[in-house]
């Protein structure tokens, strides 16, 4: 793993140097505008380090009243940039991650850092491991994007296979989704099965829930079945060209959600039967940190019991919530839309 650590190194010390130059542009900026700014800024800086050295010396009068100071200039300082429009921390380091100030390690109250890999860091490794798509950063994920108006309202079983207006159902379906990732980990809480026509929207709001739990601090994954299966392949295998593979794997098996997409797409084996419940019975375990699987597919449960064996079905029939998609394809429509 010495490539991968260096490699996800070099990635916080890109965002530490990036977070550095944006502070350095917008203080600069808005010194420019507001001269008085930096020398408020100046005497924040000299208040701070002179407050410290009274404190080491034991001069608690001194060192009290050189706080007083530096509260009343920061008073001063705030007044100024909201009053030209800037947000309260223009002046400020912005971190990607708040929790750790991009170094990968969680740090204590007082901002110190510990030896104890950030959550984003572990994030990170599980995207540089399988190349992921990178759910947070798309900005078209998110349950604040759902378009329900491209669900009809019609309801026909015969037809779309679900009872009443479509879009009612499949704004019920959204809801569900909501509560699984506001309750994660609780219990009660279970793994989903998302089924469906192609198009109806079942990796758009798998995305979202993992997007959800990114925010929320949880380690997510999203795989392809055939890049699941291959991975599963590699770990078994694994020799010297592919030293990571079985680590690799152990990360699919231990991410609080995984999210495995187009179950059913991949090559047939007879390895994939066991390789999927060995991989459903791991994540299904009890440990520290919860652990559940959201897996999306064409098959309903009838053609998922056909596709695979009885234990597998079981597995998901009774261990998961099962949510139906409904509709036509939004693809066509958006296509259709632009066309327009």
């Amino acid at each position: 793993m010495t490539g991968l650590s260096r490699e996800i190194a070099q990635v916080y010390e890109q965002r530490r140097d990036k977070a550095v130059r944006d502070r350095d542009l917008r203080q600069e900026e808005a010194f420019r505008r507001i001269p008085a700014l930096a020398d408020i800024h100046t005497d924040i800086g000299l208040l701070g380090v002179r407050a410290a050295r009274c404190v080491l010396r034991g001069e608690t009068e001194e060192a009290a009243a050189c706080m007083e100071r530096l509260e009343d200039a920061k008073a001063r300082r705030l007044s100024l940039l909201t009053q030209a429009g800037y947000a309260e921390d223009w002046l400020e380091l912005r971190w990607q991650c708040a929790l750790c100030h991009d170094t990968g390690y969680a740090l204590q109250a007082e901002g110190t850092v510990t030896s104890t890999p950030c959550v984003c860091s572990r994030q990170l490794v599980l995207e540089r491991l399988y190349r992921s798509s990178n759910i947070a950063q798309d900005p078209d994920i998110g349950f604040s994007k759902y378009a329900g108006h491209y669900y009809p309202q019609e309801a026909s079983k015969p037809k779309y296979g679900v009872e009443g207006p479509v879009r009612t159902h499949m704004n019920t379906v959204r809801d569900l989704l909501l509560h699984f990732c506001e309750t994660f980990g609780a219990e009660g809480n279970r793994s989903q099965y998302l089924y469906g026509p192609t198009g109806t929207g079942k990796t758009f709001l798998a995305k979202c829930a993992g997007k959800m739990l990114l925010d929320a601090g949880r380690t997510v994954l999203y795989l392809s079945a055939p890049a699941l299966f291959e991975a599963a392949r590699a770990a078994k295998f694994a020799d010297n060209d592919q030293p990571d593979a079985a680590a690799a794997y152990r990360r699919i098996q231990e991410v609080n959600l995984l999210i495995l997409d187009d179950l059913g797409t991949e090559p047939a084996s007879d390895s994939r039967y066991a390789d999927l419940l060995k991989l459903l019975e791991e994540r299904e375990r009890p440990t520290r940190e919860p652990r559940r699987t959201l897996i999306a597919s064409n098959m309903d449960l009838r053609q998922l019991k056909t596709a695979y064996n009885e234990r597998i079905y079981s597995r998901i029939a009774g261990g998961f919530d099962i949510l139906p998609f409904a509709g036509d394809d939004i693809r066509v429509l958006k296509r259709r839309e632009a066309q327009r």
